[in-house]
């Protein structure tokens, strides 16, 4: 889940055992794959009902829910905007909070204009 760019970089070597040893534990992984498993995925149909401003970020090193898939629900959402967090997996969050603080910051303050 997380990207090649804090798995490759030495000054994030404790940050990344920590979230490895929260990402691995039997029990926890289980819980994670069975949620993926059992959850329907959203059909464009259910994405263009949506009508709220709608901001989708998604790691550009991300290989669970690669950029084409978010482009395919920005595409099915009217108005929705997309962010990709550069040096991001699907963790992005934890990977990059201070960009993913940004597009969040950003994109309200734009709703808010």
């Amino acid at each position: 889940m997380l990207g090649r760019t804090i798995l490759a970089d030495p000054s994030r070597r404790a940050e990344v055992a920590r979230y490895t040893a929260l990402m691995t534990s039997r029990r926890d992984v289980w819980k994670a794959a069975s949620g993926v498993i059992d959850r329907a995925g959203m059909t464009a149909e259910e994405l263009a009902r949506i009508r709220v401003p709608t901001l989708v970020v998604v790691g550009d090193e991300d290989v669970a829910t690669p950029r084409k898939k978010a482009d395919q629900m920005v595409a099915a959402i009217a108005g929705a905007r997309l962010v990709a967090i550069p040096r991001a997996g699907h963790s992005s969050s934890v990977e990059e909070p201070a960009a993913v603080t940004q597009a969040i910051e950003s994109f309200l303050a734009g709703q808010s204009a």
